[in-house]
């Protein structure tokens, strides 16, 4: 029992700092659309298919498989890499706060 509640607040605080830095990437789209709207885009996509099981996110699709794990971590990395040069400090933070509960 309490091993299935660890999994779940780890899940829960995952989706948290990805919900944190989608916020922060909306400002900024706000700000300067033509420069963060692809990386919106392909956060979102990445979501969708991370949290596949959560009712926040349901969209209908399937879980994945663990081979397709590599590729979403792939493109989050190269999202944030293509990020942090033009980003602002809050959203450097988050990005590195989503980093920080992915590795864990």
């Amino acid at each position: 029992m309490q091993e299935k509640n660890c999994v779940i607040g780890a899940e829960a605080n995952k989706l948290h700092a990805m919900r944190f830095l989608l916020i922060q990437l909306l400002l900024q789209v706000l700000l300067r659309p033509g420069e963060f709207s692809e990386a919106a885009s392909e956060l979102v996509i990445c979501c969708k298919k991370a949290f596949a099981a959560s009712d926040l996110l349901d969209s209908g699709e399937e879980e994945l498989d663990n081979d397709a794990d590599p590729k979403l971590m792939d493109v989050l990395v190269d999202t944030f890499l293509s990020l942090l040069p033009q980003s602002s400090a809050p959203l450097r933070s988050a990005i590195e706060q989503v980093c920080v509960v992915m590795e864990g």
